[in-house]
């Protein structure tokens, strides 16, 4: 076997062997295309790097080096860190349901009050944010970040038909206040998987009405979404039309018997809502959901100057040999027709955790590593998703508006952390506009019917005191945002957040 050599380092990164020399001995003085390249050479060869020697020749800097106990990121990962364009924005994803705690006006808190096994377990209080929003803000200011995505819950500022909440609206403007403050981008959702009950109750998106009583909640709010850069108009319409048997539930008198009736034709199937999950999205929720976002668009466009968009999940589907026709109508089913319509939108969302390998069994989980949500350990397939996204709207810039990994074991979520943002910088550099990373999630929360116990988040909370514990992922994407260069600039430290009448907010981490 041969040995690497420093010359051969640097022949594979295209470099002179001192720019070599200089990247391996923590130099400044090399651009971060030279470092990246130097770095990417050193994995792909094996080369190993003498330590002593680097130590004599960084002996006297008063640089930071990576390695030491304070600095979670290699020499490589920095150098990509500091490649990103110098506005791309490093935020994380929240959910107003998962997040703040007795939504009582959803139609998921009626769901999971009918009785029905589906859900591990209550949402309840979840993680107590809709009192704590100002400290979960600060919190995320503090870790370098440099956005914040949060979602509107539509069910609190309309909890009856036609009554609409000014002081539900002034809260949310309070809260796009306090993320400005703290040198956050706010991105809002304006529909995240809940909904009101009264709108469920009556068909939800398949009923006729549904686009002119969606559009009439966005007008209501568009004074406050005025100098939001980002809004989408709903999060993962794809997912919400396999949903709709939720009406169907809350307004059955027996809704156990009605649960084992939707459920009977396919008990194996998994989803929000588990076995009573569609198993391909409902092409009338499909046309109530264009509808919606298209009517929406026009009185956001119309009203704000906000660049519009919505989210779409992606997991790719990837054909094994002789199953590519098999791929490529699962792709038609589940994506195309929601990245059709984004065609005419300013942005789109792209939510990715894993890819589908497509063979003669159909879509199965690729590998063998397993995540607690049982998916593939697919960190690389947010890339592939972008590709797609980016060639299937003909170039609408792009976000990556959730990505993350279901893990009890946070190494794995920097495993991943790593990973997925090589994809993405892999997809920026071959042209791509790439305008975000948003992690799914900011901190574990109420995860649907799988309750509390699976974890997503960057940050652990107390099921107690709802305390906010950051993670070791969260000190790697904290350090990887400010190698960026932008974090610590636009955040200039923590601030208190005030509410429309001047009182000061929690907002100690």
């Amino acid at each position: 076997m041969t040995i690497p050599l420093l010359t051969d380092v640097a022949a594979r990164a295209g470099v002179s062997r001192s720019t070599a020399s200089r990247v391996l001995n923590g130099s400044p003085s090399v651009s971060p295309t030279a470092r990246l390249a130097v770095w990417r050479a050193v994995t792909d060869l094996g080369y190993h790097v003498d330590e002593s020697a680097r130590a004599l020749a960084q002996r006297g800097t008063k640089h930071r080096q990576a390695g030491s106990p304070t600095n979670l990121l290699t020499e490589e990962q920095l150098a990509r860190a500091a490649m990103f364009p110098a506005d791309f924005l490093w935020g994380v994803g929240t959910s107003a349901h998962q997040y703040d705690g007795n939504n009582s006006a959803s139609d998921y808190w009626a769901l999971e009050n009918t009785g029905i096994p589906l859900f591990a377990e209550r949402s309840g209080d979840a993680i107590d944010s809709y009192r704590r929003w100002p400290e979960d803000i600060r919190l995320a200011a503090t870790l370098g970040l440099t956005s914040y995505r949060l979602s509107i819950e539509w069910a609190r500022v309309e909890p009856v038909r036609g009554h609409y909440s000014v002081a539900e609206r002034e809260r949310y403007r309070d809260m796009l206040r306090c993320c400005r403050d703290h040198g956050l981008e706010p991105m809002v959702i304006l529909q995240h998987i809940t909904h009101p009950a009264w709108f469920t109750e009556n068909d939800g998106w398949a009923a006729p009405e549904s686009s002119a009583a969606f559009t009439e909640y966005v007008q209501f709010l568009s004074p406050i979404l005025e100098d939001v850069r980002y809004v989408a108009t709903i999060n993962e319409p794809n997912i919400l039309a396999t949903l709709g048997a939720v009406g169907g539930l809350i307004r059955a008198a027996d809704p156990m018997s009605e649960f084992n009736a939707i459920s009977a034709p396919h008990p194996e199937q998994r989803g929000l809502l588990g076995a009573a999950t569609a198993p391909t999205p409902d092409e009338r929720i499909v046309d109530g959901l264009t509808r919606a976002h298209e009517s929406a668009r026009a009185a956001l466009r119309n009203e704000t100057a906000a660049q519009i968009g919505w989210t779409v999940s992606m997991q790719p589907f990837v054909a094994q040999p002789g199953f590519e026709e098999d791929a490529a109508a699962l792709t038609r089913l589940w994506e195309a027709p929601f990245l059709d319509v984004s065609r005419q939108d300013d942005w789109v969302g792209v939510q990715t955790y894993t890819s589908w390998s497509v063979g003669p069994n159909g879509p199965e989980a690729p590998g063998t590593r397993r995540t607690q949500l049982d998916w593939g350990f697919q960190p690389d397939a947010v890339g592939v998703a972008l590709r797609h996204a980016w060639t299937a709207t003909g170039g609408v810039p792009l976000l990556v508006t959730e990505n993350g990994v279901a893990t009890a074991d946070d190494t794995e979520r920097v495993e991943y952390l790593d990973g997925a943002t090589s994809a993405v910088w892999d997809a920026v550099s071959d042209g791509l506009d790439v305008r975000g990373y948003f992690h799914w999630t900011f901190m574990d929360n109420f995860e649907w019917a799988s309750g509390f116990e699976v974890a997503f988040g960057l940050v652990s909370v107390d099921r107690e005191t709802f305390a906010r514990t950051p993670k070791g992922s969260a000190r790697w994407l904290e350090q990887f945002a400010r190698a960026h260069g932008r974090a610590s600039a636009r955040n200039g430290g923590p601030r208190e957040c005030q509410d429309s009448d001047g009182a000061i907010g929690s907002a100690s981490p």
